[in-house]
């Protein structure tokens, strides 16, 4: 180790360096959360586009059929 570093230095510069990293980390997991309810929105509104389209399909041939 070089004379003009101190055990302390070490330790505050490898806190600080895990400090970082545990946020970086929940940074990560909040932005993946923040994309699946994303995906979910997206999810709803094309199901509710796929039910109305088949709604509209199934009214003419119902019709149709009386």
């Amino acid at each position: 180790m070089p004379e003009g570093v101190n055990i302390l230095d070490m330790s505050a510069i490898i806190g600080i360096f895990g400090l970082v990293v545990y946020v970086l980390f929940f940074v990560g997991l909040v932005i993946k959360i923040r994309q699946g309810e994303e995906k979910e929105k997206i999810l709803k509104q094309l199901d509710e586009q796929l039910e109305a389209k088949y709604s509209q399909n199934e009214n003419p041939s119902t019709k149709e059929n009386n």
